[in-house]
């Protein structure tokens, strides 16, 4: 009986050691616990504020991105370059084709910008890449290469021909991107009054016979490629920026559309009062000098009153304010001050 008391006695002492030493650990665990859960919690917590401080989401045509709140390093497309530029916005470079990027209107406000020269404005990766850009903004034909793009740095593609090319609305949804509306109605508001400004010019000098007043101008812009004729239409960045000033387009209009390839031959065939011709190379206006020296040449009606001018292609196919804006300075230039 006392050998059984004996063993008896270390036994118990063993089993409250064992309890207490579970509970120790339980407590332990729990506190453990508690503070991991805690420590994620809080890491989460911070992990979700910096997203929210460092980026925002922005839905565009491939879907949605994360773009810095402020970008500091930014490549942007050709038809956005004006865009960006006149909202006080200085990127860190600008692809596109030469000629649109050695527009006179963006020649003083690029210095300091690097210029990335590609065939149709196509992005080259490598000379983006080296660029190290946070935010890179293209729009919606670059789509072939979204993936490329994104693996670089966050990528909005603007929609572009979901919008049928309107320049007006693509500026509204870049301004919004940058979330500065304010300066983007301040920038048409000065659009518009130049617009009118014109327009009210336009009218008054015309022949006081009420008749007259009230015939419209029709007038159009052909660029000259390649040798090759394109007839700008209603829908395109310079017809809409005729029509805002009032003048009309030819009569014939190819629904849809907003170039029309046209041959030599079909000049004289376009009713227009004023014919305003562009080059794609640099000051070279060869095509339209020895097209000068041909009878059909005569016979177009804009030849024949003598209102047939050279403008710059780089300048008339801008698709952005600063182009609208270079459009007006030629139409004043020529509408007005010549006049």
């Amino acid at each position: 009986m006392g050998i059984l008391i004996e063993k008896q006695v270390p036994t118990r002492i063993a089993i409250r050691k064992f309890v207490g030493l579970f509970f120790i650990s339980l407590l332990v665990f729990f506190l453990i616990s508690a503070c991991s859960n805690h420590i994620n919690k809080s890491a989460t917590n911070s992990t979700s504020r910096e997203i929210a401080v460092e980026c925002r989401l922005i839905k565009h045509t491939m879907g949605e991105s994360c773009i810095p709140v402020y970008p500091k390093r930014i490549v942007v497309d050709q038809f956005n370059s004006g865009n960006i530029l006149a909202l006080g916005i200085k990127p860190v470079a600008i692809v596109g084709a030469k000629e649109y990027l050695d527009a006179p209107y963006l020649k003083n406000k690029i210095q300091g910008i690097e210029t990335i020269y590609s065939v149709n404005g196509d992005f080259s990766l490598e000379k983006v890449l080296l660029l190290k850009p946070d935010l890179i903004i293209g729009v919606s034909y670059n789509q072939s290469i979204y993936k490329h793009l994104s693996h670089i740095a966050p990528t909005v593609l603007m929609p572009w021909s979901e919008i049928s090319y309107d320049w007006k609305q693509n500026f509204k949804n870049f301004a919004k991107l940058f979330r500065k509306l304010e300066t983007f109605n301040q920038l048409m508001k000065d659009y518009k009054r130049r617009v009118e400004k014109l327009r009210e010019i336009l009218i008054n000098s015309q022949n006081n016979n009420e008749k007259n007043k009230q015939q419209l101008i029709r007038a159009s812009y052909a660029s000259i490629y390649h040798g090759n004729f394109t007839l700008a239409l209603d829908g395109s960045f310079p017809g809409i920026v005729l029509k805002d000033v009032g003048l009309q387009p030819p009569r014939s209009q190819a629904p849809g559309s907003l170039s029309l390839p046209i041959s030599e031959e079909y000049l004289p065939k376009i009713d227009i009062d004023v014919f305003f011709v562009g080059t794609t190379e640099e000051n070279n206006l060869s095509k339209l000098e020895k097209l000068e020296q041909k009878p059909l040449w005569s016979e177009v009606k804009a030849v024949k009153q003598n209102r047939v001018y050279p403008v710059k292609s780089s300048v008339w196919w801008g698709y952005n304010i600063l182009a609208a804006q270079a459009v007006i300075d030629d139409l004043f230039k020529y509408l007005v001050n010549k006049s």
